[in-house]
């Protein structure tokens, strides 16, 4: 069993190449890892000076990929159903197998092109998917909050559901004079409300009152008021806490709202299945530029700390079942004579500027 974590070190070669060492002593001998070499292409270096500029850079990007990455990781599982376990293929294979596999991707990110080049190409790419998600996101969004609203109206309560699907044309009397008001209190008030109703208004038509349906505990009833009385009687149902209905029959508005909700439904499962695709990919494309981010970056420390000619290598172990802390410490007992007077910081108490280190991450005597 392995760790959930991989872990990229760079470190120079000394008596025997960095990897050939690692290999031996870590995953040959103590057992604590697999190790495996990244093959880094020959980068186009610059000045010492535009180095220590991109790499403060590198620190903030390597964060903005890394957030991105992660927001389209949640948004694909959210639209597969919420499954916390599933992770998009990276290139046609697993993330963890695309890393171990590695190899730099010239048609993506040419290495012809300068450090910084190369870093700006990458956070085009990252830019351009972030843009797109929020698009794609406030779409989908849109959509899928007017059907739920939709939802809402015809499967709420009676006292905020759509009264369109409920109305038929036998419960609306309208005429020149007379209008019918819709009128929906606790089903358990319904004989309150019949002995009641037509003293809320002089112009309330006697024995008038009849029932159009009930829910769990409402019900709707209909009253036919004299259209000069029905502003009266709408006051003295709300003094008795009767909520009425405010509604105009119309023979097609449920047709209307069914079709509406079909059509919505029909639009938000095109929009999630396309965006779950789209998310599927934005993902693996995410990925695919994080992990040459790190490896730039990854360079870039290396160079700042062991300097130039090029004499490192980068390799990435896959830490076994519980063995993070041992590696750790093998690892500095490997290479902690690169120390040197790094390891304690300065004269005067004064933190160590580190060529390659930012204060953001702890220090170790090789490049992590």
């Amino acid at each position: 069993m392995v760790a959930k974590v991989l872990w990229m070190v760079a470190a120079p070669n000394e008596r025997v190449p960095a990897f050939t060492r690692m290999q031996d002593e870590l995953e040959t001998r103590a057992g604590l890892c697999a190790a495996s070499k990244i093959q880094i292409p020959p980068f186009r270096i610059g000045t010492l000076d535009s180095l220590m500029s991109i790499s403060d850079r590198l620190t903030k990007d390597t964060k903005t990929v890394e957030a991105i990455s992660e927001r389209l990781l949640r948004e694909y599982r959210e639209l597969a159903g919420g499954r916390e376990d599933l992770v998009p293929l990276v290139d046609g294979m697993e993330p963890r197998k695309y890393i171990r596999s590695f190899q730099w991707d010239e048609a993506r990110f040419s290495s012809s092109e300068t450090i910084k080049e190369l870093v700006n190409l990458i956070m085009d790419q990252i830019v351009n998917l972030e843009n797109d998600l929020k698009v794609r996101t406030a779409e989908y969004t849109t959509t899928k909050q007017a059907k739920q609203a939709l939802e809402r109206k015809s499967q709420g309560t009676l006292i905020t559901r759509s009264l369109g699907s409920v109305v038929q044309k036998q419960h609306s009397v309208e005429t020149e004079h007379m209008t019918t008001v819709y009128v929906v209190f606790n089903k358990h008030q319904a004989s309150e409300f019949l002995d009641a109703y037509e003293g809320l208004g002089k112009l309330v038509v006697p024995r008038s009152a009849f029932k159009i349906t009930e829910d769990q505990d409402l019900a709707l009833y209909g009253v036919i008021v004299f259209r000069k009385g029905v502003e009266e009687f709408k006051a003295a149902c709300r003094d008795k806490r009767y909520t009425v209905r405010e509604h105009t029959f119309n023979p097609e508005a449920q047709e209307v709202d069914e079709f509406d909700l079909q059509r919505l439904a029909a639009e938000a499962d095109a929009q999630a299945n396309a965006f779950t695709s789209w998310s599927e990919t934005a993902y693996g494309e995410a990925f695919i530029a994080l992990v040459h981010l790190k490896i730039v970056r990854a360079f870039v420390e290396s160079v700042l700390r062991y300097g130039l000619p090029i004499n490192f290598e980068i390799v990435l172990l896959n830490p076994n079942h519980k063995q993070e802390s041992r590696l750790r410490t093998a690892l500095n007992v490997m290479y902690g004579h690169l120390s040197g007077h790094w390891a304690g910081g300065q004269d005067g108490g004064e933190e160590a500027v580190i060529p390659g280190v930012t204060n953001e991450k702890d220090f170790y005597p090789y490049v992590y």
